[in-house]
Parts: structure tokens; C-alpha cells; sequence
């Protein structure tokens, strides 16, 4: 995790010179100054498993495998130069969440498992790639570099009552820098994929994911 770290820092410190840099160039070359994009995705982000109704160990589940539940998200950015967007993300992760039931028998710790959603936000820095190459007015593809931070807050801890002796925060993070491609039909909406690294589990104490893929539907105006 701490590379990962490193690598984002790192990015996203070569990342803001180089926009400015490109947003002082021809201007006659193809630039998304000036315009919003809004976008809809989803994602598989992993989460914490238990795999029963019965809890007992404390242990990082199934060797940091864990279960993939869906990321839901809902963006929109501007671009203030010919290069450079900043945006801000709204939506929810799905997890599971087991809550304490009294024992029918000593030594034995029960749980029930239930399924919730965590309230998620954050804001990217996304640097465009083709006004260096592009030199028509319009382009219907986006290909760029970016860099995100964005935090969720879980409604309930994923071991609820069970009086264990570990230190959860409900406030989680993810943050990392990837790259993407969007296709843009009639030049106003498209689909859009994006690959990312870095740190995308809000559940650390059981699994890690450090690699991200993401896709859905853009459009731009």
C-alpha cells in the first residue's frame, strides 16, 4: 500500500505541470476549454465477506479475497484549460454488515448478515491527452490521465455488537491515478472505460484492492 501511495503522490505531482504547460499552447488546435461532462458509471469495488452467518476469528477474510459488490457513481467536471478538468463524484457502495445474536449455546459467536449501501464523494483532476494531437475544431474521442481522491462513510461498521477489540473508523478513503478513453456518438454522448491504481477498499482490515476498473455512459456540452 505504501507504493501505491507513493506512485499516486508522485503522479499527481508531474500531472499539474505538465496541464499548465499545455494550456499555454496553440490555441488554433483542438481544446475542451470551456466544456462540462457529466458522467454515470459503475464499478466492482471488494468488500468483506464473511461467507456464513458465523463470525469467529477476526482474521482478514479469505486472504484479502473478499466479495465484489457494486460502486455506483455519478460525476460531472469542467475544463478550464485546453487540458485540464477538475470534477467532483456523488454515489453509493453496497457492503454487508454482520450484527451480534444471542448464543443458543456458550463459546459459540452468532451474527446475522445484512446488506446496506455507504453514502460515497470525492473530486479527480483529469488531464486530456489529444488537444496535442488533435487539429480539428471537434473530436468525438477523449483519451487522458487522472488522479482521484474520494471518501465513503459506512452507516454501520462491518462487525456491529460484537464488543471486539478493533479500531474502525466509519470514515473510509480510496485515492489512486489511472487512465481512460471515451467515444462520444454524434459528438454528445458516449461510453467511457477508465483503469486505475491505487487504493480502492474502504474495508483495509479485511481486504485490499489496489486495482480499478471502471465504465459508463458520458455525455458533453
Amino acid at each position: 500500500m505504501k507504493r501505491s501511495v507513493f506512485f499516486s503522490a508522485i503522479a499527481i505531482c508531474l500531472l499539474l505541470p505538465v496541464a499548465v504547460q499545455g494550456a499555454e499552447t496553440d490555441s488554433s488546435s483542438y481544446s475542451v476549454k470551456g466544456r462540462w461532462v457529466v458522467k454515470t458509471s459503475i464499478s466492482l469495488y471488494r468488500t468483506w465477506n464473511t461467507g456464513s452467518t458465523v463470525f469467529g476469528t477476526g482474521m482478514r477474510d479469505n486472504g484479502g479475497v473478499g466479495s465484489q459488490r457494486f460502486n455506483f457513481r455519478a460525476e460531472a467536471s469542467y475544463a478550464f484549460t485546453r487540458h485540464l478538468e477538475v470534477g467532483l463524484f456523488l454515489g453509493f457502495q453496497n457492503y454487508r454488515y454482520l450484527t451480534y445474536i444471542e448464543p443458543l449455546q456458550p463459546g459459540v459467536v452468532f451474527g446475522e448478515m445484512h446488506n446496506t449501501f455507504a453514502p460515497t464523494f470525492g473530486a479527480n483532476v483529469t488531464f486530456q491527452l489529444l488537444p496535442f494531437f488533435v487539429k480539428s475544431d471537434a473530436c468525438r474521442w477523449d483519451l487522458y490521465l487522472f488522479a482521484r481522491y474520494g471518501g465513503c462513510i459506512l452507516p454501520f461498521f462491518e462487525i456491529e455488537n460484537f464488543g471486539l477489540e478493533y479500531y474502525f473508523h466509519k470514515y473510509r478513503q480510496e485515492y489512486g491515478v489511472g487512465a481512460g478513453v471515451a467515444y462520444y456518438f454524434k459528438n454528445k454522448v458516449g461510453l467511457f472505460g477508465e483503469w486505475a491504481v491505487g487504493n480502492f477498499s474502504y474495508f483495509p482490515f479485511f481486504t485490499d484492492s489496489n486495482i480499478n476498473f471502471r465504465f459508463g455512459i458520458a455525455g458533453k456540452f
